[in-house]
């Protein structure tokens, strides 16, 4: 699948192929002989960790029904919030779209 991808890219644009790739923007690749899977598990355990939730709890979907969410009471709690924001929605554009529409009315 790789060398089927190369082949046709190196018809429109120099492309050096040095094998497989493992991580690619914090974006990890897993290939077998039917699929490419992608993953950012690693980021998301680097998320977990910059704002202390290793310990938190995990659900099967991104958002509640009916989830009522508050503005911020402090200016102080803007700038890592958003930071965390900007994070999710790396995470939402490259391998998890399913969170994207928890992550706008975060926002």
């Amino acid at each position: 699948m790789v060398d089927l991808l190369h082949n046709h890219l190196s018809k429109h644009l120099n492309v050096k192929y040095d094998g497989i790739a493992k991580n690619c923007l914090g974006i990890e690749f897993n290939q077998t002989d039917s699929k490419i899977t992608m993953t950012q598990s690693n980021y998301i355990k680097e998320l977990l960790e910059r704002y202390n939730m290793l310990k938190c709890n995990t659900v099967s979907t991104p958002m509640a029904l009916g989830t009522k969410l508050c503005p911020a009471t402090t200016p102080d709690d803007k700038l890592p919030y958003r930071e965390l924001i900007g994070s999710l929605n790396y995470l939402a554009v490259c391998t998890r779209p399913d969170i994207a529409y928890s992550i706008s009315k975060l926002s």
